[in-house]
């Protein structure tokens, strides 16, 4: 069994992580709690096809609680090896299971931070079709003003997407060069969706003939 790749662009299942971390578990340490999480995750599969979700997390976050009191006691094991005999293939288990469950813990967050810069992007972006479709005035000043906001943002955004990409810890989990950006289709994409999208918009409004000429000429180019 291996490990779930930590993959932003695609859906996060965390009953495969759940999963993997039980058995991971299981080759470290005498789990008793064993039966307990595959009950929990069982009823967790269930409740998603209901359409429960709360149920579905509930049941989860019991699994997850289960699951961490497990990697304390191993991580407390791996903190005093004097006490403890350790076969090389022992601590790799046990490493391949802390993993995992930072695997949860940094999806859990890197989700939140997703999704604040979508509507953060979005907000924006629907600041600036208002202005631009509605008679607010000074229009100019507001327009120079989402200039200066959506660039703002735009910058961060891209410089939180490289310290990501750069990221060791980040880059072994999701298989990419550690210290080096990977322009692979998660990058690629979040980068459209956040840094191009939000530029052409904003690109649209402040120059709108430029920006038809430039559609019609695309438009002709696919048709021919």
């Amino acid at each position: 069994m291996e490990m779930p790749k930590l993959d932003l662009s695609n859906a996060f299942t965390p009953h495969a992580v759940l999963r993997f971390s039980l058995h991971q578990a299981t080759r470290c340490l005498r789990f008793g709690a064993e039966n307990d999480v595959k009950r929990l995750l069982e009823e967790s599969v269930r409740a998603d096809g209901r359409g429960d979700w709360q149920a579905a997390i509930q049941s989860r976050y019991q699994a997850l609680r289960l699951l961490s009191e497990a990697a304390a006691r191993i991580a407390r094991m791996l903190a005093r090896p004097r006490h403890f005999t350790f076969t090389d293939e022992w601590v790799q288990q046990a490493r391949r299971f802390l993993a995992a469950q930072t695997v949860i813990f940094l999806h859990h967050v890197l989700s939140h931070l997703q999704n604040l810069l979508f509507f953060v992007v979005a907000g924006l972006v629907l600041m600036l079709l208002a202005i631009t479709y509605y008679p607010f005035q000074p229009r100019e000043w507001l327009l120079w003003f989402n200039w200066l906001v959506i660039l703002a943002t735009v910058s961060l955004t891209i410089v939180v997407f490289v310290q990501m990409g750069r990221d060791r810890v980040l880059s072994l989990l999701a298989n990419t060069v550690p210290g080096q950006i990977t322009w692979n289709r998660e990058f690629l994409l979040r980068m459209l969706l956040y840094v191009v999208v939000p530029v052409l918009t904003l690109l649209g409004a402040q120059f709108p003939e430029s920006m038809r000429r430039m559609l019609s000429w695309l438009g002709a180019f696919q048709n021919s």
